[in-house]
């Protein structure tokens, strides 16, 4: 049964107050099917040709990149303590290894710090059976995101270090009084911005971890089980 448990309260990346509701359901797995998916990415591919007026042709075509990801889904059919039956769709957590007979756990967030409230994604899969706790870190990532707004300026000002901060100060004033320039101004912000992706699952980790932690539930015993 999928019960809420008290919420827990967190700061995001920009130290910003966050509060969230945390769900957990768990049971014995009766089923699971497993199916892979391929998606493809596709790029480029453009093309461009002109005539003169003196009846010459030219034409350009630029390369079509081609790229693919592939996905790992687990439909998966648990049966709790009470006796009621539930379905979950699991994509990429194989790493669990769950199978049919295990008990398993997962847990998830509904952030109601911000406005609309936001339901996270599964951000714990705690398999019982083997003892096995995997976290997702995109998931938990996501959830102490800043708003879009601040994601440069909270790189900037948590992240960067002081060299860093110095080299990007000179690059904005250098940006801002050279308007032929002004594209710096972007290219800076979007550095910041790829910074804060690599930062935000170790941000997760000291954060939110540890919030989670106490509802998980102990690992099954054969004796237990």
């Amino acid at each position: 049964m999928r019960d809420p448990v008290p919420s827990i309260q967190f700061n995001n990346i920009a130290k910003e107050p966050l509060a969230a509701d945390v769900y957990s359901l768990s049971g014995q797995v009766v089923a699971i099917n497993r199916s892979n998916q391929t998606h493809l990415h596709a790029s480029g591919g453009s093309a461009y040709a002109s005539v003169t007026h003196q009846g010459y042709a030219s034409a350009s075509v630029s390369p079509v990149n081609i790229t693919s990801t592939n996905s790992v889904y687990d439909d998966v059919y648990i049966l709790t303590e009470s006796g009621e039956e539930l379905f979950i769709q699991l994509v990429n957590w194989e790493n669990a290894g769950i199978r049919q007979g295990h008990y398993i756990q997962a847990i998830w967030l509904n952030i109601t710090g911000v406005n609309p409230p936001k339901a996270t994604p599964y951000l714990v899969i705690n398999n019982r059976s083997l003892g096995k706790i995997i976290y997702n870190y995109q998931g938990l990532g996501d959830a102490v995101r800043p708003t879009k707004f601040l994601e440069a300026f909270t790189a900037y000002r948590y992240i960067l270090t002081t060299p860093e901060k110095i080299f990007v100060l000179i690059a904005l004033f250098i940006g801002f009084i050279t308007i032929i320039l002004l594209p710096l101004v972007v290219i800076v912000a979007k550095g910041c911005r790829n910074h804060l992706e690599k930062k935000l699952p170790q941000i997760a980790e000291r954060e939110l971890i540890p919030k989670l932690q106490p509802f998980l539930l102990s690992t099954m015993t054969k004796k237990s089980a």
